[in-house]
């Protein structure tokens, strides 16, 4: 059993830095999280973050959250974990080497 306790953090760095870098996509791996990601930095600005980005989420049960809290862009992995997660991200984001790599 676990339990999940949100972090006490600054969101306004967060936001900042998420307005000003390029980003393609969130990731989400619970309900709870994907709850505790929008009470943090506010619903209206997840949303518009979202617009035209990706929300990837690994199961059933957080597509269902995502799409019931008026997400659109919700991509679910294949099967409920972290490995399926990580494939359905890298194979469906455009990720571009640095350089050097």
């Amino acid at each position: 059993a676990y339990r999940t306790v949100p972090a006490n953090i600054d969101v306004v760095p967060w936001k900042m830095r998420m307005e000003t870098e390029a980003w393609q996509a969130l990731v989400a791996t619970s309900p709870k999280g994907l709850r505790t990601w929008l009470d943090l930095f506010g619903h209206a600005w997840c949303h518009d973050s979202l617009d035209t980005r990706r929300l990837f989420v690994m199961g059933a049960t957080t597509a269902e959250s995502a799409q019931r809290l008026g997400f659109r862009n919700v991509t679910v992995a294949s099967h409920a974990t972290l490995e399926s997660l990580a494939q359905t991200i890298t194979s469906s984001l455009q990720v571009v080497p640095e350089a050097g790599s």
